[in-house]
């Protein structure tokens, strides 16, 4: 369940006001009753600001044209790295990212073998 901010601080408030108790506010918000504790807690010392998530994370998706550059690279030269790859589209993500998608494609460990040298059989 997403949870708008106005949601969770019209709840805590209610917890806050004891006119509803914290589980049937986790019920509420789909959430345990030590999370509506902390929520409390936060709304009491910091206010409305205090529910803010503030969690950071990369929001940033691959493109299907990206993951199709990136297939196309790999392609063309099997021995080149998620490393190489990314910086030669010049890609601000992560290598991390570009190996995920080449494991997507089945991409990842395929390389050819180096060639073998000639050998020359003496007598």
């Amino acid at each position: 369940m997403i949870k708008s901010r106005e949601i969770v601080r019209r709840v805590t408030q209610m917890v806050v006001d004891k006119s509803v108790s914290r589980s049937a506010a986790a019920e509420l918000l789909e959430t345990s009753a030590r999370t509506i504790s902390n929520y409390t807690r936060r709304y009491l010392i910091y206010g409305a600001y205090g529910l803010v998530d503030r969690r950071h994370g990369n929001y940033r998706k691959l493109t299907a044209e990206t993951e199709q550059r990136i297939v196309e690279c790999k392609m063309m030269n099997f021995h080149r790295s998620a490393c190489w790859i990314r910086n030669r589209l010049r890609l601000d993500i992560s290598v991390e990212s570009v190996r995920q998608v080449l494991v997507k494609y089945n991409l990842n460990g395929r390389t050819y073998r180096p060639a073998l040298p000639n050998r020359v059989v003496s007598e």
